[in-house]
């Protein structure tokens, strides 16, 4: 049942991809997906943002009270054309004011009209839909959150329960969330990409104070995948801060088995639409005799047994990739 199976992917294989069409040497570096750039001094400037004035929009809810006039309203939504009709004194515009600003407009309107000689307006936010800060991507809860006080990123990233840990494979130092986060802030017109590092509560870059309007997106690290003659096959996590390598790839699934042919293994790389192949031989890596390989995102580390070499010999290429790839379709079912 075994050949059956193996003879079956190594047709499908033949007949489904053209070899001299889809598989050459490895695509040039500068194809490889890119590493987000890190603009130091624009962190350090982003560490000194100060909270910005509030100042209030249609939609925003608000609290007036003022010292012997009971008929004011305690709660007042800002109309769509920014104001708000008040007792005595009609529609007041609220909307593009600072609490002080509307304080003192208020105040000296009262006094104006005769209604009291030296009033007391204290204005209070009772709700500003606007004000938050937005958590996306791969964290615990992500949501919406109020951005009242002086809170960092550290801070929203802990509201929304911290980094998702789903480990995959055996090596609990693997993160499903990647290190490095995104803040998107409308005022700087574009993306900014924030490494907190391995341990991001202590990490300077987390203290960034982030202000109402910001969007925190927080993404994945790449998976690769082990399958072949591997003790563990199946998927398992790039790391956060460090490349990933053959040799430490190897270790994450367990070594391989006695029947693999450590000379006759292959990465199979996903460059767009194409697939490329190249041919490794594991036993010079662990000798020193030739250089230990980088992986990427996707990227597929097939070690086969003296079994599927022989299945795929007559089939060439073609027969080999659609064999690896049976092999992550059975591997991470």
């Amino acid at each position: 049942m075994k050949n059956i199976f193996l003879l079956f992917a190594m047709l499908f294989g033949v007949l489904l991809i053209p070899c001299n069409a889809q598989f050459q040497a490895p695509p040039p570096r500068v194809n490889a997906p890119q590493s987000p750039v890190i603009d130091d001094a624009l962190l350090t400037s982003l560490l000194e943002v100060k909270q910005p004035e509030m100042r209030f929009l249609p939609g925003d809810t608000i609290s007036v009270v003022v010292d012997g006039l009971t008929t004011f309203p305690t709660n007042a939504r800002v109309e769509a054309d920014g104001g708000i009709r008040f007792p005595f004194l009609g529609k007041v515009q609220v909307a593009g004011h600072t609490i002080g600003e509307l304080e003192e407009s208020l105040e000296q309107q009262l006094k104006d009209k005769g209604i009291l000689q030296s009033p007391q307006v204290t204005v209070t936010t009772v709700l500003q839909p606007w004000v938050i800060v937005t958590v996306a991507g791969d964290v615990v809860k992500p949501g919406v959150f109020p951005a009242f006080g002086n809170l960092t990123l550290m801070d929203y990233l802990s509201l929304a329960g911290g980094l998702l840990n789903n480990t995959i494979g055996n090596d609990a130092n693997n993160s499903s969330a990647s290190s490095v986060v995104t803040l998107l802030r409308p005022s700087l017109g574009h993306a900014v990409s924030i490494p907190l590092g391995a341990d991001p509560a202590h990490s300077p870059w987390a203290q960034i104070p982030l202000i109402p309007g910001d969007q925190v997106r927080v993404g994945r690290v790449g998976t690769v995948y082990a399958v072949g003659a591997f003790r563990q096959q199946g998927e398992f996590a790039l790391k956060n801060n460090a490349t990933t390598t053959v040799i430490q790839l190897m270790a994450m699934a367990g070594g391989i088995g006695f029947e693999g042919s450590r000379k006759d293994a292959h990465i199979i790389r996903t460059n767009g639409t194409s697939e490329y192949v190249l041919k490794i031989n594991i036993s010079k890596i662990l000798k020193g005799q030739i250089a230990d390989v980088t992986l990427e995102p996707n990227d597929i580390l097939f070690v086969p047994t003296n079994e599927m070499k022989a299945a795929i010999k007559g089939g060439g290429t073609g027969s080999l990739v659609a064999l690896a790839n049976t092999q992550v379709l059975a591997a991470t079912r």
